[in-house]
C-alpha cells in the first residue's frame, strides 16, 4: 500500500512564530467547542486527540482518532478550524499514492475542492474554477499565483498523488514531509 494521509493546515501569517503554539492549542479548542467536544484534564479521557505542529506561517493539525480519509467529520472539523482562525485553513489527502485531494476553508464555509480520483468524498462539494482558485490563493498568501502554477497541480492523470501533494506544498509554502505526515506515526510512546 502506498501514502494515505489526512492533515489540516491553519494558515496564520499574521500570528508571531513565538506565539504559535498557543495559537495552535487555542484553534484546536475554539474548534473542538464548536463541535460539541469539552476539554479533558487527562488525555487518555479525551474522545478526539489532534497533534499540532507549528511551522510559519502554517498550523497543522493531525487526527489520531479517525481514519486518514476525507468523511463528512473531517469536513466539519475544517469548517470549524476556519470559523475560529483568521485565515484560510486547507485540509490535504492522499490515498494509496493514487488519489490526491484538497478542500479549501474560510470563515466556517468549504469554499474550494480538488480531487483526483473518484471516491475520495463523501458528497459534492464546492468547487471553484482555475482562475477563481488562483485569484483566491493569491490573496490568501500574499503572492502571485499563476494559473499555470494552480493548474499543474489540478491536472487529472499525469502524476501520483504524491507529485501532486509535492507540487502543492511548494505553492502554498508548507514543507511536503510535513503534509507527507501519518497522524499515528506522530503519538508519542510512553
Amino acid at each position: 500500500m502506498g501514502l494515505t494521509c489526512l492533515s489540516f493546515h491553519v494558515y496564520a501569517r499574521d500570528t508571531a512564530s513565538d506565539s504559535l503554539p498557543h495559537q495552535a492549542v487555542a484553534l484546536a479548542v475554539a474548534a473542538a467547542q464548536r463541535l460539541g467536544f469539552e476539554p479533558v484534564a487527562r488525555a487518555e479521557d479525551a474522545e478526539r486527540t489532534l497533534i499540532a505542529i507549528a511551522e510559519p506561517p502554517w498550523i497543522s493539525y493531525f487526527d489520531l482518532a479517525n481514519p486518514p480519509v476525507i468523511s463528512a467529520e473531517t469536513i466539519a472539523w475544517g469548517k470549524q478550524f476556519s470559523a475560529a482562525a483568521t485565515g484560510p485553513v486547507l485540509l490535504t489527502s492522499v490515498w494509496d499514492s493514487d488519489g490526491f485531494a484538497f478542500l479549501s476553508f474560510q470563515d466556517g464555509k468549504q469554499v474550494d475542492t480538488y480531487v483526483s480520483r473518484r471516491g475520495m468524498l463523501p458528497g459534492r462539494l464546492r468547487k471553484w474554477m482555475p482562475q477563481q482558485r488562483a485569484t483566491a490563493w493569491s490573496t490568501w498568501f500574499a503572492r502571485t499565483v499563476a494559473l499555470a502554477e494552480v493548474e499543474s497541480v489540478t491536472a487529472h492523470g499525469l502524476l501520483m498523488a504524491d507529485a501532486l501533494l509535492r507540487r502543492l506544498s511548494q505553492i502554498v509554502g508548507l514543507a511536503y514531509p510535513l503534509l507527507a505526515r501519518i497522524a499515528q506515526d506522530l503519538q508519542t510512546t510512553p
